[in-house]
């Protein structure tokens, strides 16, 4: 009786250990990894880079010297001994000496230095237009726990990223030209005499560092401006950098950006237009009156427009990792999905993940063409240099101005006429991170102490059995 209630605790046992085992709690295991893509001076026009030109060249000699000639000495006499030292019977004599005497410094020099540069300094920069994109991101890889798994079974391994700092910058095509005139001279010396005492003179010092500037052309400041009867237009190549930082709800980079000054300024003079073409007097002029100039304006109409560059930009990621295990198998997959593998048969099984960046960039570029209506009416200036002893007496030239008495400026918004679309990717370095580890399933403690609890309940229960 007492033998089958032990075995009746020892199965008991056993259950319960199976039914812990089972009922544990799930524990995902976890890997995380931080990979970082970047590209810069990408064309925004097609795929490959931007042309870019930085060039800083100074034309003309430059030096760095200096030298010396002559010496100085330090001049001492010797010590001399009149009677050397006298010894005998135990008894010594000091010797009787003449000591070393320092006569001073004695010798001449001539030393320089001079420095400095004469000539053109040259600068000169350009850029076809270009992109940059920054996108750093964490991910993270989870598969179960390995009690949950078996060699052979399914295993599900789940993705996900966490973006970065992520950004987008573009730059317009632009160039720019400076040529100076550099004067950088610097020369000192002088001369140092010794005769027991020295004496010294400085050359007067050289210190010039002149710059005139000769040349300094921005296309992005520098308008061109030409005139064709009535019509006057103005060009300039605008001023029109776009960035962004953090992507949307879509996950994409998106910038965009209008000009900071027109591509082009068109005015139509229409007072000019009646004034020569339908023969209407003059409706305004410049006079001299009593030696002053002087002007007016009755009427002033211009009709145009403007037409503006804008700029939109998209970078649509899709963050791609290739998964390398070392028992063979080999799988891609955009992180944040999950994908299925075999679970392998070794105990521990290396995943190599390498990380690439699949992208669509696209490039929207349009004219915007605003009509401009202007119009002034009843303008007019005068302007008088009086005498100078005038003007010590405290009364100033005189320069006034009248109006315009009216004045209307109206620009109509108008629409944006796509002049270029285009889609391309834009390159980025794969990435490979470091390997990580997936582990099969051991028998657990749990088990391990149930199966030896049943061992022992029917051991015992053999020896119980009578022969």
């Amino acid at each position: 009786m007492g033998m089958q209630r032990m075995r009746g605790i020892l199965v008991a046992l056993w259950g319960g250990c199976l039914i812990a085992f089972w009922q544990a709690p799930v524990q995902a295991a976890m890997y995380g990894s931080d990979v970082a893509f970047e590209t810069t001076d990408q064309s925004m026009w097609a795929p490959g880079a931007a042309g870019i030109l930085d060039i800083n060249h100074f034309i003309g000699p430059q030096w760095n010297e200096s030298g010396s000639i002559g010496g100085i000495a330090e001049v001492t006499t010797p010590s001399v001994t009149l009677i050397p030292e006298i010894c005998a019977w135990g008894i010594c004599t000091p010797a009787v000496t003449i000591p070393a005497a320092d006569l001073g410094d004695y010798g001449a020099e001539i030393s320089g230095s001079t420095d400095g540069q004469i000539g053109f300094d040259l600068a000169l920069a350009a850029d076809s237009g270009s992109v940059n994109v920054a996108y750093p991101v964490g991910t993270t890889f989870e598969w179960p726990d390995p009690q949950d798994l078996s060699a052979g079974a399914p295993l599900l391994l789940s993705t996900s990223l966490a973006e970065g700092a992520t950004a987008m910058s573009t730059n317009f095509p632009e160039a720019s030209l400076t040529l100076d005139f550099v004067f950088d001279v610097h020369a000192e010396g002088g001369f140092e005499v010794c005769v027991a005492f020295c004496g010294a003179l400085d050359f007067p010092t050289i210190d010039i560092d002149e710059t005139i500037n000769l040349v300094d052309i921005d296309s992005n400041t520098t308008a061109v401006t030409f005139d064709v009867g009535p019509i006057t237009t103005t060009a300039q190549i605008p001023d029109l950098d776009t960035s962004t930082a953090g992507t949307n709800a879509s996950g994409d980079l998106v910038s965009s950006g209008i000009g900071s000054a027109p591509l082009l300024d068109v005015d139509v003079d229409l007072d000019l237009i009646a004034t020569t073409l339908l023969g209407l007097p003059p409706l305004g002029a410049e006079i001299g009156i009593f030696g002053a100039s002087a002007g007016y304006e009755l009427l002033d109409v211009l009709v145009g427009a403007n037409v503006q560059v804008v700029q939109s930009f998209t970078f649509d990621p899709t963050l791609m990792v290739q998964l390398d295990l070392s028992d063979g198998q080999s799988k891609t997959v955009a992180v944040g999905d999950s994908v299925l593998f075999d679970t392998p048969v070794a105990k521990e099984t290396t995943v190599t993940p390498t990380f690439f960046l699949d992208n669509t960039f696209t490039n929207t570029t349009s004219l915007r063409i605003d009509p401009t209506f202007d119009l002034e009416i009843l303008s007019a200036h005068l302007g008088l240099d009086l005498p100078g002893i005038v003007n010590t007496l405290g009364v100033g030239d005189i320069n006034i101005t009248l109006g315009p008495l009216f004045e209307q400026h109206l620009t109509t918004p108008g629409p944006d006429i796509a002049v270029f679309d285009r889609s391309w990717a834009l390159p980025f370095d794969q990435v490979m991170a470091a390997d990580f580890t997936i582990r099969t399933p051991e028998p657990g403690t749990l088990i391990l102490l149930g199966s030896g609890l049943l061992g022992m309940a029917v051991s015992r229960r053999r020896r119980t059995i009578p022969a």
